[in-house]
């Protein structure tokens, strides 16, 4: 039996698609979509940070240098206490991400891990397209119950499609690559 998709001029053939996507020995002008390791490893160290960063502030709070080593506080001090602590260090981290996506595109750890938010085109994406179409939706949709915990887990497995793209990046037309 002939192949006839193999033949030159043929109007049934499939029509070639180029890709935005460069293979990963992309030469100085193209750009290489981030791994899905180096994506979970900025993941986990911007989430370290975020824990570092409310105990780091919410510890004093709780610590003394008294024999007891605790402050002696009612219940409604400590919890008012604890909510102001967690809101200014939660405030800090994402100031200081702010900051950088503003800046390049990137967070505390897509930076150590040297990738970067961009469009699908390359473009730079603004902080206003990160922070409303990428963050926002899934953040919301994690909030109703029951759902909220598949949206989270559906957003994540999504990065294993070849074109290693999540949920937030298909809302946001962004993708992750290599800074």
């Amino acid at each position: 039996m002939d192949d006839y998709s193999a033949a030159p001029n043929n109007p049934y053939q499939a029509p070639q698609a180029t890709s935005a996507y460069a293979p990963d020995d992309a030469t100085s002008g193209e750009f290489v979509l981030a791994g899905r390791g180096t994506r979970f490893g900025a993941a986990i160290i911007d989430n370290m940070i975020q824990i570092i960063f409310v105990f780091l502030i919410l510890a004093p709070f709780f610590y003394s240098t008294g024999i007891d080593g605790f402050i002696e506080w009612s219940e409604s001090d400590e919890v008012l206490s604890s909510v102001v602590a967690v809101i200014l260090s939660l405030g800090i981290y994402f100031g200081v991400n702010f900051y950088l996506l503003q800046k390049n595109g990137q967070t505390i750890g897509k930076y150590l891990c040297h990738i970067k938010i961009v469009r699908t085109n390359g473009s730079r994406a603004d902080v206003q397209r990160i922070l409303l179409y990428r963050e926002l939706p899934i953040l919301l949709l994690m909030q109703v119950p029951f759902v909220g915990n598949y949206i989270a887990l559906i957003d994540a497995v999504m990065i294993f499609r070849d074109s290693r793209k999540c949920l937030h990046d298909d809302i946001a037309d962004t993708i992750v690559i290599k800074a």
